[in-house]
């Protein structure tokens, strides 16, 4: 399973689930990107939809220069989940779960893939 395929089913559960327009709530403009919260190298959160907002090409940019502005266009119960998870290293959270990296990549991807369908 390639970080590609799974970014796409990340990008169209995250619109699937928060719309197709601009979270920032100055902006009406039409999403054109999808945008990790906390930053994708903290793998744990990698392909979490809670991780994910849809931004127009004008607040993408602002949102990758300030993690804190992002967290505010989400509920607090969101931003206080990914706060707390960000804190694991993959190997640290496949430990705590009893699973094998390809588990918890097929968990991910079955769970995004739910969330489509459910959207259809």
């Amino acid at each position: 399973m390639t970080d590609r395929y799974l970014t796409t089913l990340w990008s169209k559960a995250v619109r699937t689930l928060k719309g197709e327009y601009c979270r920032n709530p100055e902006c009406s403009e039409l999403a054109q990107g999808t945008h990790h919260i906390i930053k994708r190298r903290y793998r744990v959160l990698r392909y979490d939809v809670k991780n994910g907002i849809p931004l127009c090409m004008r607040c993408h940019p602002i949102a990758d220069r300030s993690a804190p502005w992002a967290l505010t266009l989400i509920p607090r119960e969101d931003a206080d989940y990914l706060t707390q998870m960000s804190v694991y290293t993959l190997p640290e959270w496949l430990s705590i779960n009893h699973q094998t990296r390809d588990e918890f990549l097929e968990q991910e991807a079955d769970e995004l893939k739910r969330i489509i369908r459910e959207g259809e």
